[in-house]
Formats: structure tokens, C-alpha cells, sequence
């Protein structure tokens, strides 16, 4: 009786949780592709069993009460685990299918071509779409599956996996030097064009870091959130920017670009596959997942010698 009651029940949950998210019990019962009467019963349903107010309802729109607010936090990602565990079942034991969205820093989405290679060849019925973005994306609120982003994520709700670490330092093309001089200590940099990027605030930097675990203020009138703009800005020679190895290794080598105050200015960087906390992970994004850490840890790898991606 009780494993009856349970998905007699879920109904109701459903509702609940679709008109929240649509914002009002018309929107939700269309999501659901319910007549609104019929979302409006379960809401009243699941009040009544439990017992308890769960939604203030006025003409223009609900409100969540407090009951309503701590249900809807610890229901939302069970349905969705739920609906994951369903999918899983239907999928036959050698046949991934549906579809994975990926968010990738601009300058390291070329190297993914790879990796939907290899899915493609493992995978035929696997739809992967890989997005561009100067941002970290939320994972938990946008149509997102899992992240590869340069930095140590704030979110404690997202699991990291690191796939490559290396520096970040100071780099300048030789004939800006040459015209305007190398900077011999870090006081010196003020004399210079400083070409800056955006801080993990998605705001211009004002503070670059120093090895021993300081940091000094900087300024200048070029700022780009693209690292690989700021990469092409420093090969014109129009300054000295803050990049890492990933952007740039191969300018270093190649003598295009130099680094500039290495023993003082500098971090080090990872490279992380982020997705959210959960029990449960859909079969298509495990697989992604996987190959995605198979390429960049095992074909490219990371050894402080050679570059982490040709450019």
C-alpha cells in the first residue's frame, strides 16, 4: 500500500513543483499539458495530505510559504533524478541516446573537436552541443549538463574533475619590449600598457597576483573578457597581459611572446570539468564525461614541458 500511495502521489508533486517553476498554475498545467482544473486539484490535494499551506495564491500571481519553499528545495531534485532513472531504464544497455549541452571556455572549445569524434563513433544516437562561454554558467538553474572552466568553482553544489593544470604569468611580444622597455621588478609595470581581462566577477581585473601569494593593483584602458583577444593584443604588441599556458604556450615557444617578470607576477590555473551535485547521473553525460577526461588527461596531458593545447 505504501509503494502505491508513493506514485499515486507523485502526480501531485509534479504539479507542484511545474507550477512554481512556470510561475503561475496556467503556465504550469501547460508545461504539464494538463488542463489547469485539473493542476489546481493536486495543489489542493497535496495541501490537504500534508497538511499544510504550501502556496499563497492572488490574481496575478503565487507565492511560495515557507513549508512550500523547504518542500519545493528537497522535491525539485528528486523528480528530476527520478525522471533521469526512467530514462536510464529505457535506454538499451548499448545505446546511449538524448542529447548533452556543454559550456566551454571560447579558447579551449576547439580542442573538444576530438572528443565528439570519439562520441560520435561510440555514440551515433548521442546529440552533443557544446556552447562557447566567457562565463562560468549555473549549472543548477541553466539547460546546461556539465561545464570546462579555467578556476576553482565557488558553488559547493558542483563536483569538480581537474583535467590539466598548469601557470599563469606575465607574457609581452619582443618589440614591445624592445620600443618600451623590460620591467625589472613589479613597481616598474605602472610605467607600462597593461593589457587586463576580467576577474571571476565578470568585472575588469585591478588585481594581478603575485607568487608568494600577494597581489598588486593594476590599471590600463584595454580590457577584454577573451583571453585569446588578449593573447592577439600582446602579440601586436599593444602591451603586457595576465595569460596562461593554455592560451599561449605555443606563442612562448615560438618566441612570439616572452614572459615577463616570471620569478615575480603569476598563479597556477586548472582546467576542471564541472557538473552539479547529484546522486544520480544520466548515462549520456557519464559517457561525455568520460571521454572528455579520457582525451585531456590522457591523449594531451599536462607534464610542465609541452604545451597544453596547439594553437
Amino acid at each position: 500500500m505504501l509503494r502505491i500511495r508513493v506514485l499515486s502521489s507523485s502526480v501531485y508533486y509534479e504539479s507542484f513543483v511545474a507550477v512554481i517553476e512556470a510561475g503561475s498554475i496556467t503556465a504550469g498545467a501547460t508545461s504539464l499539458g494538463l488542463p489547469r482544473p485539473t493542476v489546481s486539484r493536486h495543489l489542493a490535494r497535496l495541501e490537504a495530505d500534508l497538511g499544510v499551506a504550501l502556496i499563497l495564491r492572488t490574481t496575478r500571481r503565487i507565492t511560495l510559504t515557507s513549508a512550500g519553499q523547504q518542500l519545493y528545495d528537497r522535491v525539485r531534485p528528486l523528480l528530476h533524478e527520478w525522471a533521469d532513472l526512467e530514462a536510464q531504464a529505457r535506454d538499451a544497455a548499448d545505446r546511449v541516446t538524448g542529447s548533452v549541452r556543454i559550456s566551454i571556455l571560447p579558447l579551449v572549445a576547439v580542442s573538444m573537436a576530438p572528443v565528439l569524434r570519439t562520441l560520435r563513433e561510440q555514440h551515433p544516437a548521442l546529440s552533443v552541443e557544446v556552447v562557447a562561454n566567457v562565463r562560468l554558467v549555473d549549472l543548477r538553474s541553466e539547460p546546461y549538463d556539465l561545464a570546462i572552466w579555467a578556476g576553482e568553482p565557488r558553488d559547493p553544489e558542483l563536483v569538480s574533475r581537474t583535467l590539466a593544470a598548469g601557470r599563469v604569468g606575465l607574457v609581452a611580444s619582443p618589440a614591445y619590449l624592445e620600443s618600451q622597455g623590460c620591467p625589472r621588478e613589479v613597481s616598474d609595470l605602472q610605467d607600462h600598457a597593461l593589457l587586463r581581462g576580467h576577474s571571476g566577477s565578470s568585472r575588469p581585473r585591478v588585481w594581478w597576483p603575485l607568487l608568494d601569494g600577494g597581489r598588486f593593483r593594476v590599471s590600463g584602458s584595454f580590457v577584454a573578457n577573451d583571453a585569446g583577444l588578449l593573447r592577439e593584443a600582446a602579440l601586436m604588441g599593444l602591451g603586457v597581459a595576465l595569460l596562461s599556458d593554455l592560451n599561449c604556450e605555443t606563442q612562448l615557444r615560438s618566441g612570439q611572446l616572452v614572459r615577463v617578470l616570471p620569478e615575480s607576477v603569476g598563479t597556477t590555473a586548472a582546467l576542471r570539468m564541472l557538473v552539479p551535485r547529484r546522486t544520480l547521473l544520466p548515462t549520456r553525460v557519464r559517457v561525455v564525461m568520460d571521454a572528455v577526461a579520457q582525451w585531456y588527461g590522457g591523449v594531451l596531458g599536462w607534464d610542465g614541458q609541452r604545451p597544453f593545447l596547439e594553437t
